[in-house]
């Protein structure tokens, strides 16, 4: 059974400062003191008062800068919901509303921390400083400090940022790249750099060279040549005579390619015509179980609502594969309730369900029959006891795919039916 699985190849069933966080950079300590200044205010009744040591600006280049602040004191029994560095291009003090934030990883503790701020525009005044926010306001320190990033020189290699792209910019043989030459003279070549092994890229690797450039200009390029299902390590570049500057690396993976076999019927034809057997190159491979209840092709799929009905692909093969909702109902057989269908885990599946017009993944559900945490494709079986049964139900939902979590309204009892855009019940054919 397993090597005519392996056999099959594909089968179709029709129906993702410049401080950190905001532009990369990173927290350490330090231990250098500074002179002490001190924030009012006020959390439930009490008096709240914080001591921190002057927001200190070092190291300063024409696009990072480093900034250091010390907790002295924090008052006690107070929360934190937030904190971290607000900054902000000019010398006014900058909110969390007029700003941008890099909120710290750790608790609020008394304690100095250090952090590195990126992709900062060369020859600009900038303003930052600390803020703390509980659950009825925000705290800052009461003087930001001033700084201004140091001008571009022929003696230093440009800088240059690379922005990710959005998620409708990547495709199967293709992305759009877009970058920023944040600052620079002189400078001979701009573009990018990417690979499928390094993860630093640079011009030693595939390269796209757009040509000279000038600081503060915006680019973009569409990258194309990919292969499908692909990570690639991607980033710009710019270059003077001082040498090559790069920006952060993203990673980029291609949308997976989707082929179709024209020797198989598709899935929607197959069950109109009443049939309730696929075939792969002439061989026996899947069959479709009818259920009393299924308003589709005489009782082989259930569309609970035509109007949410899509033309989708179920893509089955021994190279593919997404993650799943799986649920359990402890073993039991037909007329289960839907809150009986008890939520486990999201788990991978060796197929993908496929919106044939937006060419997007949809989210998926099954029933784990034998609860062994997998989908398992076995032969029809509908008698006692029910822990061998083939009752192994998909569910295609019509929430786009997210492989790096589950659908809240999906993952829990009885989620199996929401947002459903059709169910039916396979097997293994022999």
């Amino acid at each position: 059974m397993k090597k005519q699985f392996q056999l099959l190849s594909y089968l179709f069933l029709m129906l993702s400062v410049g401080f950190l966080a905001s532009c990369g950079g990173e927290e350490s300590g330090n231990t250098t003191p500074k002179v002490d200044v001190a924030i009012d205010g006020t959390e439930a009744a009490k008096n709240a008062t914080f001591v921190i040591k002057t927001d200190v600006v070092s190291d300063v280049t024409t696009d990072a800068a480093t900034f250091t602040a010390n907790i002295v004191n924090l008052p006690t029994g107070f929360t934190a919901v937030e904190y971290g560095h607000v900054y902000a291009k000019g010398t006014a003090d900058p909110t969390v509303e007029t700003g941008m934030t890099v909120k710290s990883s750790k608790p609020i503790a008394k304690g100095e921390y250090v952090t590195k701020a990126k992709s900062l525009e060369p020859d600009t005044d900038y303003s930052v400083r600390l803020y703390i926010k509980n659950a009825k306001t925000t705290f800052y320190s009461p003087t930001s400090v001033k700084f201004r990033t140091q001008k571009p020189s022929a003696s230093t290699p440009p800088s240059v940022q690379m922005i990710a792209p959005a998620k409708e910019e990547i495709m199967v043989t293709a992305f759009k790249a877009n970058g920023k030459i944040t600052g620079g003279v002189d400078i001979t070549d701009h573009g990018f750099v990417y690979s499928m092994t390094s993860k630093r890229p640079t011009i030693a690797d595939t390269k796209i060279s757009l040509g000279p450039g000038t600081s503060g200009a915006t680019f973009n390029k569409e990258v194309t040549g990919l292969k499908g299902g692909t990570l690639y390590y991607v980033t710009a570049y710019a270059t003077n005579a001082a040498g090559t500057g790069y920006g952060t690396t993203i990673e980029v993976t291609t949308n997976v390619e989707f082929e179709y076999y024209p020797e198989l019927a598709l899935f929607f034809n197959k069950v109109s015509n009443d049939s309730t057997e696929i075939r792969y190159g002439g061989e026996l491979f899947l069959g479709f179980v009818r259920v009393t209840g299924f308003n589709r092709a005489g009782g082989l799929v259930n569309v609970p609502d035509p109007a949410v009905q899509k033309n989708i692909v179920v893509l089955f093969g021994p190279d593919v594969k997404q993650k799943a909702h799986r649920f359990t109902v402890g073993k039991k057989g037909p007329g289960v309730p839907a809150n009986d269908y008890k939520y486990r885990d999201y788990v991978d599946v060796p197929f993908i369900a496929y919106d044939t017009v937006t060419k997007k993944q949809l989210m998926i559900s099954f029933r784990d029959q034998q609860e062994d945490g997998r989908f398992n494709l076995i032969p029809v079986d509908t008698g006692e006891p029910f822990e061998d049964d083939s009752r192994e139900y998909i569910y295609i939902h019509t929430e786009e795919y997210d492989e790096t979590k589950p659908s809240p309204s999906i993952a829990k009892a009885g989620g199996h039916l929401q947002k459903l855009m059709l169910n039916f019940w396979c097997y293994k054919a022999d």
